[in-house]
């Protein structure tokens, strides 16, 4: 059995206190993600079960800009947290019916976990076609939203991918060092109850085919984190 590391969180300390309480954070949510100009804000992808969700999946930036899609943005956000079919007809619309290899990815992860556990986020709600169009600034300035809504949800396990995705974000909150390339049977930082694996990008660009084995490495990590929902 590998050796838990068992840290407490930095959000443990009251960062969670949410003004107005949960129904006040999921209007303050939906109006922070109403963009006046370009893409709307994309917290996560379409999931109607998205405030029970006890596993998240973070990534780096969400890559399908969607606004015109819509008739407004009630229509987006229905679609985001409710008519979830539609949303997802609609992205998959702008797709053609094609499904990138970090979709595929996510996929794969979140059926083996159990779906109806999962939420998928990231770590910048800025949708771009290419993570290089954003900039330093837009890389982190979701961040602190990210951090509540984990607090609001109080997920029991986050799966970050990406060195500068969910990665960074999780090394910046609580002030630890993961590594991407560590064996996933061998990864057991806890962080005040919750469970931190990390892999590369799931796209699997830029990484040796040695550390990217989805076929045999989402198996392990999802017993791992099946295991520790059990116990949680």
């Amino acid at each position: 059995m590998p050796q838990s590391t068992s840290l407490l969180s930095p959000l443990a300390g009251g960062f969670h206190a949410l003004p107005g309480g949960h129904a006040g954070f999921e209007e303050e949510l939906k109006a922070y993600c109403h963009s006046e100009t370009g893409p709307y804000l994309r917290p996560f992808t379409g999931n109607r079960n998205w405030k029970t969700a006890s596993v998240f999946i973070i990534g780096t930036n969400p890559a399908t800009p969607l606004r015109d899609e819509f008739e407004d943005f009630e229509s987006y956000w229905e679609g985001l947290t409710g008519n979830t079919e539609q949303f997802r007809k609609t992205y998959a619309a702008k797709h053609s019916g094609q499904e990138s290899k970090t979709s595929g990815n996510v996929r794969l992860l979140k059926s083996l976990i159990g779906e109806e556990h999962c939420l998928v986020t990231n770590r910048c709600w800025h949708p771009t076609a290419s993570v290089r169009e954003l900039s330093s600034r837009q890389k982190t300035q979701h961040e602190t939203f990210l951090r509540r809504l984990i607090e609001f949800c109080r997920p029991k396990v986050l799966f970050v991918h990406g060195q500068d995705g969910g990665i960074a974000f999780v090394e910046r909150t609580y002030e630890i060092s993961l590594d991407r390339f560590e064996p996933p049977a061998v990864q057991n930082t806890v962080v005040d109850g919750t469970l931190l694996l990390a892999y590369p990008h799931l796209s699997g660009k830029y990484v040796p085919r040695a550390n990217f084995q989805p076929d045999t490495h989402f198996p392990i990590f999802a017993d791992r984190i099946r295991a520790h929902l059990l116990k949680a």
